[in-house]
């Protein structure tokens, strides 16, 4: 596994993602760095991390970039837009990589981004949180917003969602000139009886619908359940202490490649019960690798 070529492993996943992944009208891809904490020689090395681009939708890795330390993240991204085809698809991230460089290259590519602000852009954020503060003063018969609400196991979550054409001052204006709309995600959260309030804002180089800023904004987190949470527990990928050579790397790219057999092969058995099943029915296990979906 150390002496095999990483691109060309990437390459064989990407190839078979492209041919077996159904294109949606507006596929939503959620763009988010995991680390590898057992890809590491010793404590003080940084361990691998993996920006991986995953279709929310399909459930499946389309590609992904190593890099190493969280701090190389905003370059990782960058390089995995350039083997990306992002035509007429929505991109989302988390505030880290609400950068102007970022939402050009993804614009340049004919794809759309929404993406997190936090104090890491303070003087958007002010602008943003001012203009949403403006709209919450007009009477409610003049808000429009979006509205869900989830309950289950002592938990209820009601999602209010806002969008608004982008309206920043000039200078704002002139950087961050290919933003569309502004959205606000306000969370009134109770979980066996403590609640909590919480609102976090968004930009979007498109024109948001409210139904698709609230399906977007809460599908990004798609990526941590359905691909992180299942490479740590189902593949136990933290606790592989593999590093040598490029063996770390072409591992993690076999990982998410399984994964992504098991998620477009037949049947309705979860991923584990799946992969239980292909170790011991041999036609099964030919049916995954050979004609799935």
């Amino acid at each position: 596994m150390r002496t095999i070529v990483p691109e060309t492993l990437l390459e064989a996943m990407v190839g078979w993602v492209n041919l077996h992944r159904e294109r949606h009208a507006q596929p939503i891809i959620s763009v988010d760095g995991k680390v590898l904490k057992g890809a590491k020689a010793n404590k003080q090395d940084n361990p691998l991390y993996m920006v991986s681009a995953f279709d929310v939708d399909e459930g499946l890795t389309l590609t992904h970039q190593p890099c190493k330390g969280k701090g190389t993240e905003l370059t990782a991204i960058r390089n995995l837009l350039d083997t990306l085809d992002i035509k007429g698809c929505l991109l989302t991230a988390d505030a880290l990589h609400c950068q102007v460089e970022t939402l050009n290259k993804v614009v340049d590519k004919g794809g759309d981004f929404l993406v997190q602000v936090k104090l890491n852009q303070p003087s958007l954020l002010a602008e943003v949180d001012a203009q949403f503060q403006d709209y919450w003063s007009l009477p409610e018969d003049k808000q429009e917003s979006y509205i869900t609400e989830d309950k289950g196991h002592g938990r209820k979550e009601v999602r209010e969602v806002y969008v608004l054409p982008a309206a920043f001052s000039e200078a704002l204006r002139e950087k961050w000139s290919v933003v569309k709309s502004v959205v606000a995600v306000v969370r009134d959260r109770s979980v066996k009886g403590k609640g909590s309030y919480e609102t976090s804002y968004y930009i979007c180089t498109d024109h948001l619908s409210l139904e698709l800023a609230s399906q977007a904004t809460r599908k990004h987190w798609h990526i941590e359940n359905q691909q992180h949470w299942a490479l740590d527990v189902i593949f136990k990928e933290d606790e592989q202490c593999i590093y040598a050579g490029d063996s770390a790397l072409n591992m993690a790219c076999c990982r998410r490649f399984v994964q992504n057999l098991f998620r477009k092969s037949e049947g309705n058995l979860s991923v584990p019960r799946k992969m239980n099943k292909a170790v011991w029915d041999k036609d099964y296990r030919a049916s995954v690798l050979f004609t799935s979906n």
